[in-house]
């Protein structure tokens, strides 16, 4: 049994065509660019949703978050697709949205970090303020902070590494 897949990529393709057109035409003309077609923005919508549904992201909380994330970055760079280097346009916008996802999320993490972070050092201030030594003990929250902070100095430490290989220690 065959599956039916939620978009089809040749009408996506065929859409995407006809309003690149339309797009390279307004630009020509120093005119506003064409509102996108209802059938793209399905397939875009589609797109994001199911992606969103993968186990390796319906795990957040913020899922509608990404889900506009991933169409707006969609619906920003639609112009960019390029029917004559692709003719695959579920694959392009699929590595958009999974790109903005991917973003978000990062934004969130930095988030809940410096969240965690202001709190934690509220508490030692506002300790030290009443001269009381009562250490709040929250490993999930200390967990996070110390995670977060390993994984910003672990890409610190790559950087320097890759600087070193990229200018040997002999050159000012």
């Amino acid at each position: 049994m065959k599956r039916k897949n939620y978009v089809n990529n040749k009408t996506f393709y065929d859409e995407l065509v006809k309003y690149k057109i339309a797009f390279d035409l307004a630009k020509e003309n120093n005119l506003p660019p064409p509102p996108i077609s209802n059938y793209i923005g399905e397939c875009l919508y589609l797109i994001a949703t199911k992606l969103s549904n993968k186990p390796n992201f319906n795990r957040y909380s913020h899922k509608e978050d990404m889900i506009s994330d991933g169409l707006e970055n969609s619906i920003r760079y639609l112009h960019v697709f390029n029917p004559e280097r692709s003719n695959n346009p579920f694959a392009y916008f699929t590595q958009t949205i999974k790109n903005a996802f991917i973003r978000r999320i990062k934004t969130e993490k930095k988030q809940l970090y410096l969240k965690f972070k202001a709190t934690q050092s509220h508490h030692l201030t506002s300790q030290l303020n009443d001269n009381s030594f009562v250490i709040e003990n929250n490993d999930i929250v200390n967990g996070y902070i110390q995670e977060y902070e390993a994984a910003i100095q672990k890409k610190k430490d790559e950087a320097k590494g890759l600087e070193k290989v990229l200018k040997p220690e002999n050159e000012p």
